[in-house]
């Protein structure tokens, strides 16, 4: 099963989320992921109205897209949404195969985030992941995943629990106010995106140039 840390390329454990902030028609299709992200075919859509029937102004929804790989390539369920302006749409799933989700417009694709979206990746695995830009910034931090100690009923029980709390990583203006996330296996990090010029979220791993986590707002290369 796929699992790797980058939001390039989204699996099982991810989910990619964009908020839409002004009406309009939102087309998009859902591609391989660790390709270009490119597409010249939108056959899903986000239709973004002023006013959503049963929604208090002010108040955001979470609308949530399932993918899934057929004979023909990647589906979308359900394939058209309506929403209201300030609404956010989520897609995960994917099977074994991992995708990206490309709009017509520049600031929706999930291969490269730029403003009022998100990528969340839930850790099946201890150990340590530092992840970086794949886009050249300095952006970078680390996540380090621990087993739990489940040797008790009560510890088993209290482990359960945890798994339904996620960790929160804000970016704004290419800084994160978390560089260092201590968690347990199965736990969830979310990387919000306030606004950036267009990053990932991808383990230094799969990179050839990767950056030191930074201290106190600072950062350095390292080959």
């Amino acid at each position: 099963m796929y699992n790797e840390l980058d939001s390039r390329a989204l699996g099982r454990a991810d989910c990619y989320a964009q908020r839409f902030m002004r009406a309009g028609d939102y087309r998009y299709n859902v591609v391989p992921g660790h390709g270009q992200a490119l597409s010249t075919d939108y056959p899903f859509v986000v239709h973004v109205k002023d006013k959503h029937e049963g929604k208090t102004d002010g108040q955001m929804a979470q609308h949530n897209l399932r993918v899934a790989v057929d004979g023909k390539g990647f589906s979308v369920t359900p394939a058209t949404i309506t929403i209201a302006v300030g609404d956010m749409a989520v897609w995960n799933g994917g099977g074994d195969i991992p995708f990206a989700v490309v709009g017509e417009q520049e600031f929706f694709n999930s291969h490269r985030m730029v403003n009022e979206c998100g990528f969340s990746h839930a850790f099946g695995k201890p150990g340590e992941y530092r992840w970086q830009d794949a886009f050249g910034s300095k952006l970078a931090g680390v996540v380090r995943v621990r087993d739990p100690d489940c040797s008790k009923d009560k510890d088993m029980k209290k482990w359960r629990a945890a798994l339904a709390e996620g960790s929160l990583v804000m970016i704004n203006d290419g800084k994160a106010d978390h560089t260092e996330i201590d968690i347990m296996t199965g736990q969830t990090v979310f990387f919000a995106i306030v606004k950036t010029p267009g990053i990932s979220i991808t383990d230094d791993r799969l990179l050839t140039h990767v950056y030191e986590v930074p201290c106190a707002g600072s950062a350095t290369s390292k080959a």
